[in-house]
């Protein structure tokens, strides 16, 4: 800029010449600190005048130098805009400038990751000694052109200094529009408040992507609980089959009880039948007994006279010989009724022990059918409890509870294992 023109009333004290040159060694391509205040492009004529006056004074010989500057200004906050822009289409000479010298590089060496990558650093020598362009500096310009070349809004929005913040690899579509919204709502925002932004835009995203991770591990925890539930459902099944086939064997049983018992009425029937035949024969025996006795026990006769006796029984020739006989059927008849008493006895024995094995199997089957009932609310409540403390923010504050309930389920399984002889 010259300041040639620029005429001011000297003081008695003169100015020594000086020079506007930047110092040595600064490079204001890579200087975005000129560029990344506050928007001044929305200062006006007013409030520029208003601050010359302030500072250089209102007297009628400071007039000319505030008007002066004031000119100066204006046209400062005029080409603000522009200068955003045509500092991202010098990032897009940048591009096509690399672009070349790869080009040209790798057509002479062939084509790999190594070649390209020699290309990219002839480039970055190449802007370094022709235009004094740090490799830091260029990559700024170019990486604001990759992201904004297409972009006029955000370019007449922001300086080239929150262009270079917005154009980081890590920052999204989304979070620039979002700043994009919130620099049109406040013109003021400064290159600070942008990054201040920016940072809580990305620790909020970091949240959501927190929260979407556990929501993740909740949805693994929940298909989890699923497989564990169908498992124990298909346990639950297997257990109720096994109790169904114990059902059906002891059904059987009582069938074969229910047999018995009728075979032991019959039997008993029979029983009864021997004993009134075996109560017969003791009878006629008793009688044969009695005339037998009698014929024993009359005194002889002399006297030859004709006397009615009673008949021997038909098929027997003496008394005697009949008595023996009822005798003998007596003892048969008794022999039968004894077989029949110990058969019924033993009979009677079985059912009983039967009896006795059924109910005690009722019992475990009763108990069995309880354990069942309780054992699938059980199983749902535990994969449950797992999935919510798992879930919960300190999973780790209910391990002590976990861990006696494991104490608990593997003394339930040791005392099991006994059982079955395992």
């Amino acid at each position: 800029m010259q300041l040639s023109n620029l005429s001011v009333k000297k003081t008695t004290t003169s100015l020594a010449p000086f020079s506007l040159l930047e110092p040595e060694g600064l490079d204001p391509l890579e200087d975005f600190d000129f560029l990344s205040g506050s928007d001044y492009s929305s200062a006006t004529r007013e409030t520029i005048t208003e601050v010359g006056r302030k500072l250089f004074g209102t007297k009628p010989e400071n007039e000319e130098l505030v008007a002066r500057l004031t000119e100066y200004m204006l046209s400062v906050t005029a080409s603000r805009k522009k200068i955003a822009g045509e500092l991202v289409l010098l990032g897009g000479s940048l591009a096509n400038s690399m672009m070349l010298i790869v080009d040209d590089h790798t057509a002479k060496v062939g084509v790999s990751t190594y070649n390209i990558n020699q290309g990219k650093t002839q480039a970055y020598k190449y802007f370094k000694e022709s235009l004094q362009l740090t490799k830091h500096a260029a990559r700024k310009y170019m990486r604001c052109f990759q992201k904004f070349g297409d972009d006029n809004e955000a370019v007449q929005l922001f300086n080239i200094g929150e262009l270079n913040i917005l154009s980081a690899h890590d920052v999204t579509d989304d979070q620039i529009s979002t700043v994009m919204r919130h620099k049109l709502a406040n013109p003021k925002m400064t290159q600070d408040d942008v990054q201040e932004l920016l940072n809580f835009l990305r620790k909020q995203e970091e949240t959501l992507e927190d929260k979407e991770k556990e929501l993740e591990n909740v949805h693994g925890l929940l298909e989890d609980s699923k497989d564990q539930l169908r498992g124990a459902e298909a346990d639950s099944k297997h257990l109720k089959r096994q109790v169904a086939d114990l059902s059906r064997a002891l059904r059987e049983k009582e069938n074969q009880l229910q047999t018995q018992s009728d075979f032991v009425k019959e039997r008993t029937s029979g029983l009864g039948q021997l004993q009134k035949d075996y109560q017969d024969k003791a009878k006629e025996l008793e009688k044969a007994l009695f005339e037998l006795n009698a014929l024993k026990n009359a005194k002889p006769v002399v006297e030859v006279q004709t006397k009615t006796v009673d008949a021997v029984p038909e098929g027997f020739t003496t008394l005697s010989e009949a008595y023996e006989t009822r005798m003998a059927d007596l003892k048969k008849a008794e022999a039968l009724k004894a077989q029949a008493e110990k058969e019924l006895a033993e009979l009677q024995a079985d059912v009983a022990a039967s009896r006795a094995a059924i109910e005690a199997e009722n019992a475990v089957q009763t108990t069995l059918n309880e354990l069942v009932s309780v054992w699938e609310p059980f199983v749902a409540k535990f994969s449950t409890a797992q999935l919510v403390v798992q879930a919960s923010k300190d999973p780790a504050r209910y391990t002590p509870s976990l861990q006696a309930l494991a104490a608990m389920l593997r003394k339930c399984l040791s005392e099991l294992d006994g059982a079955i002889g395992l």
